[in-house]
């Protein structure tokens, strides 16, 4: 129980590491939300919930953003 909770407690802080990293490369890059979803193929829902560091997200759609803005 105690494993779960720290595991739980993880990946929060990751999401909310990731959702701040993209939304301020997505500010700096100029780009709303709806351009962003357009140039990655996702939904402006997911870039929403993403940057609200919702832990719900398919990982594999959130590291693509963070892709996104390292080779940007």
């Amino acid at each position: 129980m105690v494993y779960r909770k720290w595991i739980k407690s993880i990946l929060k802080t990751a999401f909310l590491v990731l959702a701040d990293f993209v939304c301020n490369r997505r500010k700096k890059s100029d780009l709303t939300q709806i351009e962003l979803a357009d140039v990655t193929g996702v939904g402006v829902r997911f870039i929403r919930e993403l940057e609200q560091g919702k832990p719900n997200l398919m990982v594999e759609k959130s590291i693509k953003h963070y892709y996104f803005f390292d080779i940007h």
